[in-house]
């Protein structure tokens, strides 16, 4: 087993980032479809919602590699990096949906209250970045994440260090997730199935930290273990 500290550091990165995308996902309001709906929104929980996120998927990328490291030498590696793969790719869409919507959403709506060419073109640019990069980016994001969430699922469900059935709940959800993409049209679904995956994710993070505070510290391995020899 690795040092504790890969534990513990792993596992609360991951019960806080999951609170945190938890939180931020409820703060989050339906996507506006016009720059008028976007300037109606409450600027103050639109910026908050989307700082939560933000520092949610870092942590939440973090305490994966911890547990990637967990994998690492075992029969579970090779499933555990895929996994890693996806939510590596899901998290940077995720940070890529949350730069325009934080920080050029507002811009725009203070050309849209200039009036004139200024209102038109901030129309126009909403229109292109919330129809053509944020949903875009959202439908392949999101499938990404949640696949790499239930192939690390699937080797937490293989492993004697976890429940077997906190893997496969694990497994489902992160199926539920990626199926919602592709069949289900609703915010509100989509939200509490993140919502859902993120008590998930604070499960597995409880666990893990459990795991560094019942384990010995390691002893040195590999090339430092034979220096010493």
């Amino acid at each position: 087993m690795r040092h504790p500290s890969l534990y513990r550091v792993g596992g609360n990165a991951l019960l806080v980032g999951a609170v945190l995308f938890a939180a931020g996902a409820l703060l989050h309001a339906a996507q506006p479809e016009t720059l008028d709906e976007a300037a109606s929104l409450a600027a103050g929980q639109w910026a908050l919602s989307h700082w939560l996120l933000g520092i949610g998927f870092f942590l939440i990328l973090g305490g994966f590699v911890a547990l990637v490291r967990h994998f690492g030498g075992g029969e579970l590696e090779g499933w555990a990096a895929l996994g890693l793969g996806g939510v590596v790719l899901g998290t940077a869409g995720g940070m890529v949906l949350i730069a325009p919507e934080a920080a050029t959403y507002p811009m725009l709506t203070e050309m849209q209250g200039a009036g004139g060419e200024d209102a038109v073109a901030a129309s126009h640019a909403f229109l292109a970045i919330n129809s053509g990069l944020v949903m875009g980016v959202f439908a392949m994001a999101v499938p990404a994440f949640w696949a790499g969430t239930t192939l690390f699922a699937l080797a937490v469900a293989r492993d004697a260090a976890f429940p077997r059935g906190l893997g496969y709940a694990g497994a489902a959800v992160g199926v539920a997730n990626v199926a919602a993409i592709f069949l289900v049209q609703s915010f509100t679904v989509h939200r509490a199935l993140g919502v859902l995956g993120a008590a998930w994710l604070a499960l597995l993070g409880v666990s893990m930290a459990r795991l560094g505070r019942a384990a010995p510290t390691a002893a040195p391995t590999g090339a430092m273990a034979g220096s010493g020899a």
